[in-house]
């Protein structure tokens, strides 16, 4: 490719925002490195969201791939800023980098303390990307051990997903046992109770002991974002339906362990003091969230706060509440989350489009880019995502 001025901007992770700042510069006549250190381009789609959100998560996933697949863009995938490539190395091509990488959360602080454990404790990015990849031909961990007393401890929708998703696999387990084999999307659609009714089995009779979420708030901070009927009537089927044992106003105070192994869980009331309780505790999934401090990335040209797009999208969601429906079926919310994107980076991709851009910068950009896609044995988008689409084990 000779070059002919045209701007050259890396894009360093290529999910819902990356994707969207890839499209409108290579839109604009820009050539886009979209660099992403996972296999697939999905970010937190695949590692944070469980998979039976099938019509929300396609949503999100169709317009990241109609985005990547426009011929201006390269996708470049498997490569780590600063292992497989470096800041300055990217600097050096004379290519402006722009961070959507989207850090929105940070890890909680630690629950354990000064005790030494070696089992018993997981957070909700592990227990979600196990889910949704143990099938997948690149997964590299061994599968999760669910133990009888599992409980997660939360206060937002994470902390809903990952009681529901626990409960819906150790049933899932139990149910296999006994020669009913149905997969976990299946079960979340039509609900455990009403399987376990229709099979003429209970909890009781598999083995299972209910999953505890501490909820250290009441109860609505677990869907705080949805319309006001969706969330009770969600919140009463993760009772009824998905049969999670809910806990509000409780904290945990105190692990304790045997062997190091993680056996009980002191939970203390937030609002009553003196109110106490213990409970059987084999694994605790910590799904706490708190805003991420800051990007590695220190020196771009540009990088994009978390927080502000969900101002963004809860201010473009509101007027289509009503619609729950659509919400429902993620629809509304993904339009309202790509509406809100194209809103903040629109000015940032416009002045990342001015910004120099030496001559010569098109050839060695090119030149990285496919040397980069070669090492990973990466060729066409269609043909890549086709090898590396999930498979599930069951």
């Amino acid at each position: 490719m000779s070059d002919t001025g045209t701007q050259v901007i890396a894009v360093i992770g290529s999910a819902t925002v990356g994707s969207e700042v890839a499209a409108m510069a290579a839109a604009a006549g820009a050539i886009v490195l979209a660099i992403d250190e996972a296999p697939r381009p999905y970010g937190e789609l695949e590692s944070s969201v469980p998979a039976w959100h099938v019509a929300m998560v396609g949503s999100f996933m169709g317009r990241i791939d109609e985005n990547l697949t426009h011929p201006n863009i390269k996708f470049v995938p498997r490569t780590t800023l600063g292992r497989d490539v470096t800041f300055e190395a990217l600097s050096a091509l004379g290519v402006t980098v722009v961070d959507a990488t989207g850090r929105g959360h940070s890890s909680p602080p630690a629950l354990a303390g000064g005790l030494e454990l070696s089992t018993g404790l997981r957070t909700y990015g592990e227990l979600v990307h196990w889910f949704n990849l143990r099938g997948h031909l690149a997964w590299p961990g061994p599968d999760l051990e669910l133990p009888a007393h599992v409980a997660v401890i939360g206060s937002d929708l994470a902390a809903f997903d990952a009681a529901r998703l626990v409960s819906i696999e150790l049933h899932r387990r139990a149910l296999a046992e006994r020669g009913h084999v149905i997969g976990p999307e299946a079960l979340a659609r039509e609900g455990i109770a009403p399987t376990l009714a229709r099979l003429g089995v209970s909890s009781a009779k598999l083995g299972i002991t209910a999953v505890s979420l501490v909820v250290a708030e009441g109860l609505d901070a677990l869907l705080r974002d949805a319309p006001s009927t969706l969330r009770g009537a969600a919140i009463d089927a993760l009772k009824t339906r998905d049969l999670v044992n809910l806990l509000p106003g409780f904290e945990v105070g105190e692990l304790v362990a045997s062997d190091s192994a993680l056996t009980t869980l002191n939970l203390v009331n937030a609002h009553a003091e003196g109110f106490a309780m213990s409970l059987p505790c084999e694994l605790l999934i910590d799904a706490r969230t708190q805003p991420a401090t800051g990007s590695a990335l220190s020196d771009v040209f540009a990088r994009f706060e978390p927080a502000l797009i969900h101002k963004l999208w809860e201010a473009r969601l509101a007027p289509a509440r009503s619609d729950e429906a659509a919400i429902a079926r993620g629809e509304v919310l993904a339009e309202a989350v790509g509406s809100a994107v194209r809103e903040l980076i629109r000015p940032v991709v416009e002045q990342a489009l001015t910004a120099p851009c030496p001559a010569g910068t098109t050839e060695r950009a090119a030149v990285w880019a496919k040397a980069r896609q070669e090492a990973v044995g990466f060729a066409d988008y269609g043909e890549w995502m086709g090898q590396t689409r999930r498979r599930w084990l069951y």
